[in-house]
């Protein structure tokens, strides 16, 4: 019998707060727990980048209104010269509209 303090250790019934944890060390298991954890991480992961986007993205609730200021500068910048190119006639009604409405799209 083995009477070392790690042995004694060992053998006790004292939960270590690690019998939740999802990640093992990888041995001994097929490829279905592997691919579940990704999966977590990867969720995890796009939920963290969609939390990003709705605080700080287009029309976030903690965007600098000055980004804002200024893309719709530009959009209307280009608008204007999009419609003095159809008044040209560089562009026909159909295309002038598609154009149109990809600029107020961005």
């Amino acid at each position: 019998m083995d009477s070392t303090i790690l042995h004694f250790i060992s053998q006790s019934a004292v939960p270590t707060g690690w019998e939740f944890w999802p990640f093992t060390s990888g041995t001994g298991e097929s490829w279905l727990p592997l691919l579940a954890r990704l999966a977590f991480l990867v969720a995890i992961f796009a939920v963290i980048a969609g939390f990003l986007r709705i605080l700080h993205g287009p029309k976030g609730l903690l965007r600098d209104k000055e980004l804002d200021a200024e893309a719709e500068e530009l959009r209307r910048k280009e608008l204007d010269e999009l419609k003095r190119e159809y008044e040209r006639g560089d562009w026909s009604e159909r295309q002038y509209l598609r154009h149109k409405r990809r600029i107020e799209r961005s």
